[in-house]
């Protein structure tokens, strides 16, 4: 066994054809044919192949027997994953830095071993296990890097499909981490700047607000299902400078942004800082025939009266009704019932207050059936009667309710405040604030200035946004 040495010279590397495509397959060429093993850093020992070289396969039976490492532990195709990142990485590293030689065997197994220690050994996790497993949120700061780009016919049908049902979301992107790798939707305006150049493989981007969509069961990113895929927002997503640390980043909120630099077909928007120009007075929205029609305050408040009229007068009617037929259905009973003359003995027996109350309205001459009467008769008839009421009360209510509910015509309305503001000396954009709220109508006013989040950007109609 010959010590580790220089395994290839620069002029014989093909470091300049290394994509992240067949990273996987890269295999490193082995210059003094005398060697048969090579022994690298932390006592692990690589076997050469049949060509002299050494690959993914040789990598992977050295570093399972490495001393430390239990395979076991290892979850399958987690070698495989963690070598096709690791040669792209270091590929892309050497290009970029002149007369430096980092794409070597001894390097790969070096960053093997120390992504071993921290994911396996210490349970550390990147931020984009933490998203597949959902212990985290996709909507935090991080910064990922482009591994692969679909465009048009170039992405799967079948892939389109699983991982979201719109086919317009278009072209579809790998997305890394540097530890695991994930799909990813984008909109029109990511569309455009792929189109442009502008985003490609090996662009690193800054995304905010991202969501997670396709699948709701946690699971390990390299047994994760086709669906499972990140829905990125343009006006959230900054393009990063190439020595940008991957992960997760220490920013709270989103990133600022201006309406100049928004696109209207580009998703939410995360932080706008802007003044208040014009404050339009409210109106309204509702639906008719299927279509929006839209009114001023005092139009909607004489609507919403007219409608309350017309609410009251139909209870009232469907009340008449409803204690119209009570009051047949009572006396349809009382036509049922056999009716026979009783005795004072008979009068003093009664022990049921409904018997006794039945008694006293059938009587010619109440007041004297009440002097036969006990008083803990009485009393029986009184506690009937109250209970009666009561529940032919519940019962009126019950049926009113119901038939009004079928019978009403509904009137909803959505209240919208338009503000224009500004970011700058150039035309700002109009905001329509769906169901402002009482405290943000006292708070806002002309001139006043505004941090603003979350915004949907809804197109362009003449200058507005």
């Amino acid at each position: 066994m010959v010590p580790s040495r220089k395994l290839y010279n620069r002029k014989k590397r093909k470091v300049e054809t290394v994509t992240f495509s067949n990273a996987l397959h890269y295999r490193f060429e082995v210059q003094d044919s005398r060697c048969d093993s090579i022994k690298c850093d932390d006592g692990c020992v690589l076997l050469l192949g049949p060509d002299d070289c050494v690959g993914i396969e040789e990598v992977e039976l050295g570093f399972l027997a490495m001393p430390g490492v239990h395979p076991g532990l290892i979850p399958p195709s987690w070698i495989h994953n963690h070598y096709k990142l690791i040669v792209w990485q270091l590929a892309a590293l050497e290009r970029r830095i002149f007369d430096c030689q980092v794409l070597t065997v001894e390097n790969v197994v070096a960053r093997l071993k120390y992504r071993y220690d921290r994911e396996i050994d210490r349970a550390e996790r990147s931020i984009l296990r933490k998203i597949t497993e959902q212990d985290d949120v996709p909507q935090k700061t991080m910064v990922l890097c482009v591994t692969s780009v679909k465009l048009g016919l170039e992405a799967d049908a079948r892939d389109v499909k699983s991982r979201t049902v719109d086919t317009r979301l278009l072209p579809m992107l790998e997305l890394t981490d540097g530890w695991y790798i994930i799909g990813a939707v984008v909109d029109k305006a990511m569309c455009q700047l792929i189109k442009n150049k502008r985003v490609e493989v090996g662009t690193k981007l800054v995304l905010h607000g991202s969501e997670l969509v396709g699948t709701t069961c946690p699971c390990h990113p390299l047994k994760a299902s086709p669906t499972l895929c990140l829905r990125l927002h343009t006006n959230m997503t900054r393009r990063a400078r190439w020595w940008t640390r991957l992960g997760l980043l220490p920013q709270n909120g989103p990133l600022p942004s201006f309406l100049e630099a928004t696109h209207c077909d580009g998703g939410l928007v995360g932080q706008v800082n802007v003044m208040v120009t014009r404050l339009y007075p409210l109106y309204y929205e509702r639906s008719q025939d299927g279509l929006g029609v839209f009114m001023g305050e005092k139009a909607y408040l004489k609507k919403l009266f007219e409608t309350e009229r017309q609410k009251e007068l139909l209870v009232e009617q469907i009340t008449a009704e409803v204690e119209k037929e009570l009051h047949h259905e009572e006396r349809k009973e009382g036509l049922k019932t056999e009716k026979h003359i009783m005795t004072p003995e008979e009068i003093r027996g009664l022990t049921l207050g409904q018997e006794i109350s039945q008694l006293l309205d059938e009587a010619a001459d109440p007041s004297s059936l009440e002097e036969l009467l006990t008083p803990h008769q009485k009393q029986l008839a009184r506690t009937w009667c109250e209970k009666n009421t009561e529940e032919t009360r519940q019962r009126l209510h019950t049926e009113v309710m119901n038939r009004f509910a079928k019978r009403q015509k509904h009137f909803e309305a959505i209240p919208l405040l338009k503000v224009r503001i500004v970011d700058g000396e150039r035309d700002g954009a109009l905001v329509t604030v769906w169901r402002p709220s009482m405290e943000l109508r006292e708070n806002i006013s002309e001139g006043s200035f505004f941090t603003i989040r979350y915004l949907m950007a809804d197109g362009f109609r003449q200058v507005e946004i």
